[in-house]
């Protein structure tokens, strides 16, 4: 098939209703991606919506959550951010934190990865 049919193709599937979408999976440690901050963040409630709009909104967020809090766990919504760099990582909380006016946080790197893969149906 050419570009232009593989193309067609999927636009056919999509309109039929057949695909919801298509993704890719990118191995981001092999292309230098190494730095990964999961980043919770203690949000009023009555700011939810706000906030978590705000943090999606930033290309470097790939995951954004509202998790329940328990107690001693006072963080109810989780960023996942990657950068090539720690620094990288930092500067994007710094400006998450400026548009929200969020200061309550905690960083959690990765360290090592255990298991990758993508969702199988």
């Amino acid at each position: 098939m050419s570009e232009e049919e593989v193309i067609d193709r999927l636009k056919t599937l999509l309109e039929n209703g057949k695909i919801r979408r298509l993704a890719a999976s990118i191995a981001h440690r092999k292309i230098g991606i190494n730095s990964n901050a999961m980043t919770v963040w203690k949000v009023p409630g009555e700011r939810v919506d706000e906030c978590g709009k705000i943090m999606a909104s930033f290309e470097e967020v790939t995951h954004c959550y509202e998790r329940p809090t328990f107690p001693g766990w006072k963080y109810n919504v989780f960023t996942m951010i990657h950068g090539y760099t720690d620094e990288e990582c930092e500067n994007v909380i710094e400006s998450i934190k400026q548009k929200t006016g969020l200061d309550d946080y905690v960083m959690l790197y990765s360290e090592r990865e255990f298991k990758k893969v993508g969702v199988r149906i």
